[in-house]
């Protein structure tokens, strides 16, 4: 009984350590995600407004 305590008193602070990094690595995935679709929705943004610009050339 006495080594059970000792080898689940030593494997909490691990258990802790491994859900740290994978909170950090999750977070970076999404920062990295989020800033790919920030690129994406400003390319989709000055690609309307060319076609836009585009249109009213046109309606002349």
């Amino acid at each position: 009984m006495d080594i059970f305590a000792v080898l689940l008193a030593g494997s909490i602070p691990l258990i802790g350590i491994i859900l740290a990094i994978i909170f950090v690595a999750s977070h970076k995935r999404i920062a990295v995600a989020q800033e790919e679709m920030a690129n994406a929705h400003s390319e989709i943004a000055k690609q309307l407004a060319s076609i836009s610009t585009e249109l009213r050339h046109n309606n002349k």
